[in-house]
């Protein structure tokens, strides 16, 4: 049907559902960010992305595996995964280490702020929405023990 006389627009994507998901629940919580929705033209679609104040950064969710990953566009690397179905989330490790804690590039405290929003996020699907929440390092309310193979280490 589309014609020089008639063009439907592009519809979202996805990806961008869940990005509006996010912001729009960050705002309802009243919670203040340096977050900021960024909308950008690429080969007649808009797409969505999350910019952060003080930083180099780009978020945009990509959509794998009937969940939604929330990454980084330059390094192509998942902050966390979110599943709406299954109601999971779980933060990505390796990802964390390399982007709040060996990050040389960025203004410290942005990424601090930026840390606190993402674990305040998972907070909120998990208390309001009944989410199984998995937030590795920054949570050790997990029952686990870990023990020593040998007591006379280095």
């Amino acid at each position: 049907v589309d014609s020089d006389a008639v063009i439907f627009p592009q519809k979202f994507e996805a990806s961008d559902y869940y990005l509006i998901f996010m912001t729009r629940l960050i705002e309802l919580s009243g919670l203040k960010t340096k977050l900021g929705l960024e909308v950008e033209q690429e080969n007649n679609y808009q797409k969505l992305f999350h910019t952060w104040t003080g930083t180099s950064q780009k978020f945009r969710f990509k959509m794998a595996n009937n969940q939604a990953e929330y990454v980084d566009q330059a390094t192509q690397q998942t902050i966390f995964h979110l599943s709406l179905d299954e109601r999971k989330m779980s933060f990505n490790t390796d990802t964390i280490n390399n982007f709040y804690f060996l990050n040389q590039q960025d203004d410290e405290d942005s990424l601090v702020d930026e840390i606190k929003l993402f674990t305040k996020f998972g907070q909120i699907l998990e208390e309001v929405y009944n989410f199984e929440v998995d937030f590795n390092m920054f949570d050790a309310r997990n029952n686990k023990v870990y023990e020593f193979d040998q007591t006379s280490l280095n």
